[in-house]
């Protein structure tokens, strides 16, 4: 997702296309599951169509986790989500936008502030709470070595940083720290962690955890 603002420059170009499914054979439903019986092997979908089957494979996917961080609502103020509007969406407020503040230094955080570093007049920083970006997902050693890098592509990064509040008049102008200090901001993404989509799985009875998803045995 993160490269269709520099490398792409086209958010239909993350679009994988339905023949990618329906040229292999397989019948294709665009459509919301919302319900089922695993006794009976049916799922039912939004539109109101049941479909049978012999076995099911759940791959629900994520939602991104927001902080409840006053001025989330403001205008320019986004997470990233898989959804090819609000993908537009960004992609339009960053046309607009000098100065972009990302709350969060993961890996979306650190991939899309690299991606949109890459676009010329464009003042980008990584607000995260960890003493390192990535820090979560690697050992210090490479975490330095990766923040390093995203330094060397001109991102102001603030490390041991904690973002206090949303600041703005309808629409957001600046990022306030819990050490009073104010960023400005004509655009802030928040990419602080995802949580899993659980909802359906636990219609179905199954034994969910909301942080981890769907439990699963050693088979999967």
């Amino acid at each position: 997702m993160p490269y269709i603002y520099s490398e792409f420059k086209d958010v239909n170009k993350n679009v994988v296309p339905n023949e990618y499914a329906t040229q292999s054979g397989a019948e294709l439903y665009i459509d919301e599951a919302v319900d089922g019986d695993l006794k009976e092997k049916v799922i039912k979908f939004a539109s109101g169509e049941e479909v049978k089957y012999d076995k099911l494979i759940l791959g629900l996917g994520s939602h991104p986790f927001v902080s409840p961080i006053p001025g989330r609502d403001l205008k320019n103020v986004f997470t990233v989500k898989k959804d090819v509007n609000v993908l537009q969406d960004i992609y339009d407020a960053l046309n607009r936008s000098t100065n972009i503040v990302i709350i969060g230094g993961g890996f979306i955080g650190a991939e899309i502030g690299e991606q949109f570093s890459n676009i010329p007049g464009k003042n980008v920083t990584i607000v995260e709470v960890p003493p390192h970006c990535l820090l979560l997902a690697m050992e210090e050693e490479f975490a330095v070595m990766a923040e390093n890098r995203l330094k060397d592509a001109g991102i102001n990064v603030l490390t041991n940083a904690s973002a206090k509040a949303i600041n703005g008049n309808g629409s957001v102008e600046s990022v306030e720290l819990t050490t009073g200090e104010k960023i400005p901001a004509d655009m802030v993404l928040i990419a602080i962690g995802a949580a899993a989509n659980v909802d359906l799985a636990k219609k179905l009875g199954l034994e969910v955890d909301m942080e981890m998803g769907i439990q699963v045995d050693k088979y999967m």
